[in-house]
């Protein structure tokens, strides 16, 4: 086996797509490859900015000593340009197998002109190392964090950059750059986002906990409904217009509400099939408070607001999500199925039409914009309270922190100014990515509101009597026979005795938290005194040092509050950080500050941990005894 098809071969294996596409190109004009004497091949492009050459296999080292701490030390790295793959392979060197690589290469064809030069199986065939090869910057660097990470919540990575490739592909690389300074700023956004929701969610999963045991897995009807029509109903002002054209529709389609958009629906007699909830919070109960669809399919987060997972008698279906508590108890009761986020509920309920098979899948309500001023359909609890576009700018501003614009004008689907939004922007984004990657049959019935690229505007009439099926009765529920444990007693007790041994970490952190804070607090007080100098201080501080590294080891506990424990490690670096060159005794106040900031916040992560644990433990009993 030649080497271009030895490296391939292990392409397929991490990257079917990118290995296909790479099979698939022809030789290109823009990169000759000239043999050498010595038995080495010079690679010569034609790249958009500048040409350039380069000798394969690279002999040269990488000058990487300068930033060789800052690597080893990253959870993620992001590689700006292939070049020879020397320094991709330098950089898989010296980081850790938990260190995330993304490679960003503009050019494929000088990428698989490298794959025909050079053994490149060890580093291509790594789980961590991700190939962006000539993708837009938008998908090289926000979709691909997105699918590594689900929710990113790194505030800084490493960026380096090849500096052959660079000249190369100036234009590219400064959008690039661009790309990856929002996904820090996002980064640090989600960290915020997570730590004050952070609790809430925790508290929701375990409350839900026995329901998500005994309920099948969401995973349980992907596939179970392929070429049968699904609408999407979000809950955007247009849905006012259209929704009565829906009525004939039932029965011909699979109807997939947002929980925003179920109360318009029945208010004109349109039950939905499926109904998908996945906010915690308790505003969110209100779109389902009282209502009765004991026929309709509640697709869930686990972290979704309990009562609505109490309140429906119909069948309930639970769907993964990347919160650190739900991860470790998935590998206890199996996982229940990939359901991408997006950033909004009609996100999510586009990609479960995708997951279960379902074409075409038509959009009904979803704007994208204000349109008429207005915020939601007529009949959702939002139009009932008065939200409207100038509510909402009164309450978060014209402009972001950063300057940049949360509201501007894009063209409607008729032409004509549509007022928007910033995260309305990041939704239609996300729709095109998906539709184009997942290459679906999409139509967007709105009537209103900014177009989706992929998704062809049609009247709901026109796509109600083109597209929806005639042929036959639309799958039920009941025809898969799905279940959900088989054994929820012995999966209740397996929960019981692992959220158990997490509580117990807790109070054992606690303990020596405690422990360090009246150490800290003595050395406050002798400082006062005598000033931050002396042995006896400096013995102090390596007690408190050992202290740090014997919580830190916990590893169960760490990784169960990883979110909340990321923003305080952020917060002690961010205090280690303040200059004291020039004065000593600063120092040593700057290293006690950032020893009560880290065992003070510590303690209030794992007394809250104990208290949500020790309840959960409590229902859990109570279940099993029964």
């Amino acid at each position: 086996m030649d080497l271009f098809n030895k490296n391939l071969t292990v392409l397929k294996e991490q990257d079917q797509e990118l290995a296909d596409h790479i099979a698939s190109l022809s030789s290109s004009s823009r990169v000759a490859i000239e043999k050498e004497p010595d038995g080495r091949a010079t690679l010569r492009v034609n790249a958009p900015d500048e040409a350039g050459s380069i000798k394969l296999p690279d002999l040269g080292w990488p000058l990487l000593d300068s930033i060789s701490e800052e690597i080893s030390a990253s959870l993620m790295v992001v590689v700006l340009g292939f070049g020879s793959g020397r320094m991709l392979s330098e950089i898989v060197s010296r980081t850790s197998s938990q260190t995330f690589i993304l490679l960003i290469e503009p050019d494929a064809d000088l990428f698989a002109a490298a794959l025909h030069e050079m053994d490149l199986t060890s580093i291509i065939g790594l789980e961590r190392v991700s190939l962006s090869v000539g993708e837009k910057p938008h998908t090289a660097t926000l979709v691909r964090a997105e699918q590594q990470f689900t929710v990113f919540t790194l505030r800084n990575f490493t960026v380096v950059e090849n500096p052959w490739s660079a000249p190369l592909y100036s234009a590219y690389f400064d959008e690039v750059k661009d790309k990856l300074a929002q996904l820090k700023k996002m980064g640090s956004q989600n960290v915020l986002t997570l730590s004050s929701l952070g609790w809430q969610w925790k508290e929701n999963i375990f409350e839900n906990l026995p329901d998500i045991i005994s309920s099948p897995s969401i995973s349980s009807f992907f596939g179970k409904f392929s070429g049968v029509p699904a609408v999407i109903v979000a809950a955007g002002p247009s849905l006012s217009k259209n929704m009565m054209k829906l009525i004939p529709a039932k029965g011909k389609c699979l109807i997939i509400s947002v929980d925003t958009a179920v109360r318009p629906l029945l208010g004109c007699g349109v039950e939905p099939d499926i109904v998908v909830s996945i906010d915690s919070q308790m505003e969110n109960h209100l779109h389902l408070k009282g209502i009765c669809l004991p026929k309709a399919l509640y697709a869930l987060n686990p972290v979704v607001y309990p009562e609505i997972v109490r309140e429906h008698s119909g069948l309930k279906a639970f769907m993964s999500y990347p919160e650190p508590v739900f991860e470790w108890i998935e590998e206890l009761i199996g996982q229940r199925g990939d359901v991408r986020a997006g950033g909004s509920v009609a996100t999510s309920a586009f990609d479960l039409a995708v997951k279960l098979g379902c074409s075409p899948i038509i959009f009904v309500g979803q704007d994208l914009a204000y349109t008429g001023g207005k915020t939601h359909a007529a009949g959702t609890n939002q139009d009932m309270l008065g939200r409207s576009l100038l509510a909402e700018m009164e309450q978060s501003g014209d402009y972001g922190e950063d300057g940049s614009e949360n509201y501007f004008e894009r063209a409607s689907i008729f032409g004509a100014p549509a007022r928007s939004a910033v995260k309305m922007e990041a939704w239609r984004h996300w729709f095109e990515l998906i539709i184009a990657h997942e290459q679906v049959i999409v139509f967007n019935a709105t009537e209103g509101g900014i177009p989706v690229a992929g998704a062809q505007n049609i009247s709901l009439n026109e796509a109600c009597a083109l597209h929806l099926n005639a042929t036959g009765p639309i799958p039920s529920f009941d025809d898969f026979n799905v279940v959900g444990a088989k054994n929820p007693q012995a999966s209740l007790s397996a929960v019981d005795n692992a959220i158990s041994k997490a509580r117990d970490e807790a109070r054992m952190i606690k303990s020596m938290c405690a422990r360090a804070m009246q150490t800290v607090k003595h050395i406050l007080a002798e400082t006062e005194t005598a000033g931050p100098a002396g042995n006896k201080i400096s013995s102090q501080i390596g007690k408190l040092n050992r202290l740090s590294r014997e919580i830190l080891e916990f590893k169960l506990f760490m990784r169960l509050n990883r979110w909340n424990i990321e923003h305080i490690l952020d917060k002690v670096d961010e205090t280690g950080r303040i200059d004291t060159s020039s004065n000593d005794d600063k120092e040593a106040y700057v290293t006690i500050e950032s020893y009560r900031i880290l065992f003070s916040e510590i303690y209030e992560i794992a007394n809250d941990f104990e208290k949500i644990t020790t309840k959960a433990v409590k229902s859990i009993k109570k279940l099993i005894e029964v």
